[in-house]
């Protein structure tokens, strides 16, 4: 986690503010109960069903506040400034507004023309019926099937990079990069180095990062790069004792997009590269027209943070040369944002993926993490005899790790098997969910949840390769510990109310 300020991690900063908050509720009940005697019970009760109300209304839908109920009970009042600031969600109205105006008019662009968009995804919806209305969702939302698509899977990003190194030496006219965070290291010099020479060639090269941390790049890096002629954004860090209590990016994005016929997505960041780097992320990398999605996604979000606009010219970033690529399937990458009834697309995409499921779902995730709709869900197909198998691929902070064994009891109960994969992995963002070997979609959110992060996704169906994602299931089981539910239901009450407590706490960060 990076930290804020004068050593003081963000975490532990928000836990103050909240802490400050109940102590202050508690003091109020107390002053209440001196006042008012027995009727300070009445006035504890308005206090509170006005709170449900104001929560009701201020929440967006699809979003779990129960963590905030708890909360607001006890600190009656106080929990309004806690909750204005982070309690609904990570990304304002304004905010919000600005990227919807720049998504419709990129994203929604299309080279292709109108009706063989349309032609093409009815084609694909009746070759896979299973998949027709999630196609229906992505094409209402911006993101239509587009035809001659392929894909290969990196269980670990150390190839990825690899071959992001080989295809940029190949660019031709332009490179996009968007990664929440760039850590310096002999990776990002090798990056760097090809950069500097294609910017050179006259090859158009824009970065988009975010407020960085400890271990990322800083100014003189980027001063090194305008020299040469590439643009950077770099969110600013929030300082000040009020800024920092805001987050300082919404956005959890991380891909490459080439020429506008490759792209890669994940993980989101660049890991440093030295002594103990961790590259055991997940990554995908596309070929063909569905990488001009995140050509589009891009520009949008530089649209929004740089306030650039290309109105007369928005197609100047049209694939000059296309690589198609013969594949009977969807590949569609996406960026998640908030769709129908305020849920996240991402969250409907896999709820329907596990509702759909006959007969396994495979997942894995640094943390689980899961709201009420996804959890009955996952519940509900346990329960119709759907092998269901969830792997915690880990999180360098405790805390998460506690947070992911508070939802254990409910699920280990259903049937789901859940296998520790390695806990202390720090680093490691990518999500994915498998549905028998038909359906599959990688996000990087690093928890399944209705939290709309304005992250980056990829959604397969029918695709030749999926077996490819499969068989690094099967080896992360391999190497994972099963928690069983014998050993769960043996462990000492202590434990178990700890980790409620710390998956409760979790909901208000």
């Amino acid at each position: 986690m990076a930290k804020r300020g004068a050593g003081i991690s963000e975490a532990a900063f928000r836990t103050g503010i909240l802490a400050l908050g109940l102590a202050a509720g508690v003091i109020l009940l107390i002053n209440l109960s001196r006042a008012l005697g027995v009727y300070a019970i009445f006035a504890y009760i308005i206090l509170t069903s006005s709170g449900l109300v104001c929560l009701r209304i201020l929440t967006p839908l699809g979003k779990d506040s129960a963590s905030w109920v708890i909360y607001m009970l006890f600190a009656p009042v106080f929990w309004l400034m806690p909750f204005f600031i982070w309690g609904r969600g990570n990304i304002t109205y304004k905010r919000r507004e600005k990227l919807e105006r720049a998504e419709n008019k990129y994203i929604a662009h299309k080279f292709d023309d109108e009706e063989g968009l349309l032609s093409e995804t009815l084609r694909l919806s009746a070759a896979f019926p299973q998949a027709g209305l999630t196609v229906k969702l992505l094409y209402d939302t911006g993101f239509p099937a587009r035809p001659h698509t392929s894909y290969r899977y990196y269980p670990n990003v150390k190839t990825l990079y690899d071959d992001v190194l080989a295809d940029l030496k190949n660019a031709e006219s332009y490179v996009f990069i968007e990664e929440n965070k760039v850590q310096t290291g002999p990776l990002w010099d090798r990056i760097k180095i090809v950069l500097i020479e294609k910017a050179a060639q006259g090859v158009e090269i824009r970065i988009l990062t975010g407020a960085g941390g400890e271990g990322e790049i800083g100014e003189n890096i980027f001063r090194e790069l305008d020299v040469h002629g590439i643009k950077v954004i770099k969110l600013k860090k929030n300082t000040s004792i009020f800024k920092r209590l805001m987050p300082d990016s919404p956005e959890n994005r991380g891909f490459i997009v080439i020429d506008g016929v490759i792209a890669y997505s994940g993980p989101s960041y660049i890991p440093g590269g030295g002594a103990g780097a961790n590259f055991q992320d997940a990554g995908i990398r596309l070929t063909g027209r569905a990488a001009w999605g995140m050509t589009a996604a891009f520009m949008a979000m530089w649209e929004v943070r740089s306030g650039e606009t290309q109105d007369n010219n928005i197609g100047v970033h049209e694939p000059k040369k296309e690589k198609k690529a013969a594949d009977s399937g969807f590949v569609l990458p996406f960026i998640d944002k908030p769709g129908n009834q305020g849920r996240s697309i991402l969250q409907a995409i896999q709820l329907r993926l596990i509702s759909g499921a006959s007969r396994f779902i495979y997942i894995s995730l640094p943390l689980l993490k899961t709201d009420r709709a996804l959890e009955e869900a996952i519940i509900n197909a346990a329960c119709l005899g759907v092998d269901i198998r969830i792997i915690i691929t880990g999180s360098d902070r405790k805390i998460n790790i506690s947070a992911s064994r508070g939802s254990y009891s409910r699920l280990l109960a259903a049937g789901v098997r859940i296998f520790e994969h390695d806990l202390n992995n720090a680093g490691v963002t990518a999500c994915a969910v498998l549905c028998d070997n038909e359906q599959a979609v990688i996000d990087y959110s690093t928890a399944i949840t209705s939290a709309c992060s304005y992250g980056n996704a990829v959604w397969l169906c029918g695709v030749a390769r999926l077996k490819d994602i499969e068989t690094n299931f099967e080896l992360m089981l391999d190497s994972s510990v099963e928690i069983r539910p014998e050993i769960w239901k043996n462990s000492s009450a202590l434990t178990k109310i700890s980790c409620l407590l710390v998956k409760g706490y979790q909901g208000l960060l």
